[in-house]
């Protein structure tokens, strides 16, 4: 099952005191995006889809084993009908860690993520309004 706890880990060892581990970033971008099991079982894809939107894949065999599409503007509420928030959450602290393996300009996880995430994404993500305040910030 994913969970947020082992993401925020992962955060919290990329830096210290806001100062990037070059170290620990490298070794999470092998560990997660270079791997591709761990990349398959814990990262959360985006695609687009018709009218300018884009949608998280979600593929939670434990749950359901067909997979699932939620759009990213319904994430939240989707998430607190169906789990407490438990994939909303995971999702934030995946874009912390995100934030957080990139802290300091680190061209390996940078290029990396610009592979899963692609600029039009994370581009569309920011400035939309009716994506939750939390997920853009």
């Amino acid at each position: 099952m994913k969970n947020e706890r082992f993401l925020n880990l992962l955060a919290t060892l990329c830096s210290c005191n806001g100062e990037a581990v070059n170290s620990n970033q490298d070794d999470t971008c092998e560990i997660l995006l270079e791997n591709d099991d761990n990349n398959k079982a814990l990262i959360m894809k985006m695609v687009a889809t018709r009218g300018n939107d884009y949608e998280i894949v979600l593929s939670e065999p434990e749950i359901d084993p067909r997979t699932l599409f939620i759009g990213i503007t319904n994430l939240y509420e989707v998430s607190l009908k169906r789990d407490d928030l438990r994939i909303f959450n995971y999702f934030k602290a995946l874009i912390n860690l995100n934030a957080e393996m990139c802290l300091q300009r680190n061209y390996r996880g940078i290029n990396s993520l610009v592979d899963v995430y692609p600029l039009e994404q994370v581009y569309h993500c920011t400035v939309n309004e009716n994506v939750h305040l939390l997920l853009r910030a």
